[in-house]
This record gives structure tokens, sequence and C-alpha cells, in this order.
């Protein structure tokens, strides 16, 4: 396996991901469908191959996306409206706007936790930043736009990602736990 097909996989998969957010409905109402979902599947799956060059097999159930590939096996939860309960510890909880979605994506070298805020003010985000620096996260990028901002903090082997659009509202977490080794 070459390095290069790793992250090409990841960003595959955080597609996925994504897409699970904004469409969690539509998946649950394919489902009662099995002729819908095979068809989801079969697209996804043949999309994620091309995204990866690696085949892919889907498998959409009970509000997952399951996902195997030559490189290992993922499952991509969706559809939840409140803050995960199984985050790690070192974790702070944003307090700020509505949830809208969580996704958890398991893969062979992690876990990560998306989490989609909705109604937040810019103050609640740069309130949060603080938190985390008092509780000894390292901010280790911040970029700043006029439609938005972008952050990356670090604890441990615990790595959060916060993308923030003004014009929207939203607000992107994305925890993100790598394995040890």
């Amino acid at each position: 396996m070459s390095h290069h097909s790793r992250p090409r996989t990841l960003f595959a998969l955080t597609l996925v991901l994504a897409a699970g957010l904004l469409v969690p409905g539509a998946c649950r109402k394919m489902s009662s469908e099995k002729a819908s979902e095979k068809t989801t599947e079969k697209m996804m799956g043949n999309f994620l191959s091309k995204a990866t060059g690696k085949k892919t097999d889907i498998d959409l159930s009970k509000g997952e996306i399951k996902i195997k590939t030559e490189e290992g096996d993922a499952v991509i939860s969706y559809g939840a409206n409140v803050w995960p309960n199984d985050l790690p510890e070192g974790t702070i909880k944003f307090e700020g706007g509505t949830i809208k979605g969580v996704t958890k994506n398991q893969l062979p070298n992690g876990t990560s936790w998306m989490v989609i805020v909705e109604k937040v003010a810019e103050d609640d985000l740069n309130k949060y930043i603080d938190e985390l620096k008092n509780d000894g996260w390292e901010i280790q990028m911040t970029t700043a736009t006029a439609v938005g901002s972008y952050n990356q903090a670090k604890k441990d082997s615990l790595n959060l990602t916060m993308s923030y659009s003004k014009e929207e509202k939203t607000l992107g977490l994305s925890f993100i736990l790598e394995k040890e080794g």
C-alpha cells in the first residue's frame, strides 16, 4: 500500500461522512425500500472506488454507513442532534448554537466525530477557543477570512478542527482521536 492511497481514502470517507450529515433523512427514507437502498449503496461504492482507486463496498443500515475497503473497514454513524456522549476524555462541549447533526467514523488508524452546529455566534466560537487554550489545548493554526474561520487544535492524541461560516452561522467541529502506536 502506498502512502498516497491512505490520504485519498480518508478524503473520500470524509466526503461520505459529510453526505451522511446532509442526507440522513433521505438515507432513512430509502432504507424502507430495499431496492432504493441497494441502488444508493452501489452508487456510493462506485463513487468511493473511483475516488480512491480501490474497491469499496457500502452498506447503509440502522443509521450507519459501513464501508469496506482493501485498506480496512470504517463505520460512519449519522443523524444524531445531541452532543456525542462518547467523545474522549479531555473534550470540551461547545455550548452555543443548535446541533444539526453528528457523525462518528471508525477508521483503522483512529476514530473521528463530526458535530455540525447551526445558529452559532462568532463570539461563542471565540469563547470556545479560549476555553480550549485554558484547558491545555495547543492552537496549531488559525485562519480568518471575510467569510469565516478555520482553526486546528491538539491535546495529546486528540485533534480538533473548527470550520466556521459567518454567512451560514454554522460551525463544523471535527474531533479525531488517533490510535496509539
